[in-house]
């Protein structure tokens, strides 16, 4: 009686294990590496409209403190502050690390006028064209 059981887990083990093996392989028939999703960059209607005055200098601040380390080929952190749409979508995130935390820059901490900029900015909405 014990022997069957014993068989009939130990198929059952195998059969679970082949399973589990066979769906967790994530390379494709000849075994190259599947490569990861690329997200694809938001379309042009995503930031629309003209630069207004906040934004410009919020843009021309991230650009000399924050975008040698946040750009096309770095991504410190995932963030990539060359596209303007994601400078609109990670705003929270820049006030946060650099106002709030001020643990950004690593160079050092943004002056308070800097600082300034970015929350007076996002209180106005922050969208492209404040």
């Amino acid at each position: 009686m014990y022997r069957k059981l014993s068989v009939s887990m130990l198929f059952a083990a195998a059969i679970l294990m082949i399973n589990v093996v066979s769906c967790s392989k994530s390379d494709d028939d000849n075994g190259t590496p599947t490569p990861p999703p690329v997200t694809p960059p938001p379309p042009a209607s995503a930031c629309p409209g003209t630069p207004g005055p906040l934004f410009l200098a919020v843009k021309t601040l991230i650009e000399n403190r924050c975008a040698s380390c946040h750009n096309n080929s770095q991504r410190s952190g995932g963030a990539n502050f060359s596209d303007t749409c994601n400078i609109i979508t990670l705003k929270t995130r820049i006030k946060v690390r650099a106002v709030d935390e001020k643990t950004m820059p690593q160079s050092g901490a943004l002056s308070q006028a800097d600082q300034n900029k970015i929350t007076d900015w996002i209180n106005a909405g922050g969208l492209k064209t404040n």
